[in-house]
């Protein structure tokens, strides 16, 4: 019964219900929407948004902001497409992506932490710097590549269920344990919620900092390189929407930081994969989806204001 109640009482219950309502919906509208095939779609739509969402949301809840991981994802893709295509073992394409990555998000970390430019600003200026490189090195042209084993990573499944997702449901529950079991963790909540008491605590906010940026980064990187592997070539003029935000505000994180968890993370963006599939099952244009993805994010950060304003007016209760 206790059990029961948690769940119920839970932030992530909400979603949940939303996310049943939906599929229920466009399950009567056209059937076809819960076969096989579609599920397949909607984890590997999933999949790409989700793993680049687990940098994001240590991010957003640690105070900060990331809009570079588009950029990166596909200038890192790029690199690993390069290496792979130049004869190289897979792990050692996959280590130069990563490792592009990881480059990336040092530099973010410098800018934000050494330059003190507002990491909103820097990385979006960033986000220009690596799509204007990745367009420079390849001449917008696809580099293709052949490995077996890239392949898979992009297009294998393990009973059913496409490896990509899978990997980037253990990215979720890995970072999940380390923000909720972890001092780690902790200290990422606590730079989120209180910047200025947590540097009176003796935190260092630019170590912190910098490794979460470097970790978004590097995520954007793996994100990338899956996306590259199900195509088996890196494609520049690809544009990655926004929708790694929007799901994890949709799930809870604030945008201000503080708040938030994998999990509801992981059930916004089931949420928002699933709706935007659900549009396209049942004919809508492309057009109207990205509109509806809009609206979706407008949408979870109104719900975001109007949490953090209930939680500052019951802090102020709590203090008089």
């Amino acid at each position: 019964m206790n059990l029961i109640k948690r769940i119920t009482r839970s932030k992530t219950f909400p979603l949940i219900i939303v996310l049943i309502l939906v599929s229920v919906l466009f399950t009567l509208i056209k059937p076809i929407f819960l076969s096989g095939g579609n599920l397949v779609n909607i984890a590997n739509s999933a999949t790409v948004s989700g793993i680049i969402m687990v940098g994001i949301i240590c991010l957003l809840i640690s105070g900060n902001m990331d809009l570079s991981t588009s950029s990166v994802a596909i200038f890192s893709s790029v690199v690993m497409a390069y290496v792979s295509s130049a004869g190289m073992p897979w792990p050692i394409a996959l280590l130069a992506g990563l490792a592009t990555g990881a480059c990336c998000g040092a530099i973010n970390a410098f800018l934000a932490y050494s330059c003190h430019i507002f990491p909103f600003i820097g990385t979006l200026a960033m986000g220009s710097v690596w799509s204007g490189l990745t367009n420079l090195i390849t001449n917008a042209q696809s580099i293709t590549f052949t490995d077996d084993t890239l392949w898979w990573l992009g297009n294998g499944q393990v009973l059913g269920i496409p490896a990509g997702y899978l990997l980037m449901v253990l990215l979720l529950v890995i970072y999940g344990l380390i923000l909720s079991k972890t001092m780690f963790g902790r200290t990422i909540y606590m730079l989120g919620g209180n910047m200025q008491a947590a540097r009176l605590a003796g935190l260092s906010i630019k170590k912190t900092g910098t490794i979460l940026m470097i970790n978004c980064s590097c995520m954007a990187a793996l994100a990338g390189c899956v996306l590259a592997c199900r195509m088996h070539s890196a494609i520049p003029a690809t544009t990655l929407p926004m929708d790694a935000i929007t799901a994890a505000v949709l799930g809870g994180v604030a945008f201000g930081g503080g708040a938030g968890t994998t999990l509801g993370g992981f059930f916004g963006l089931m949420l928002l994969t699933t709706f935007t599939n659900g549009l396209q099952v049942v004919g809508l244009d492309a057009y109207w989806r990205t509109v509806a993805s809009g609206v979706l994010l407008v949408l979870a950060l109104t719900l975001d204001y109007f949490n953090n304003k209930n939680i500052a007016k019951q802090l102020e209760t709590r203090v008089s």
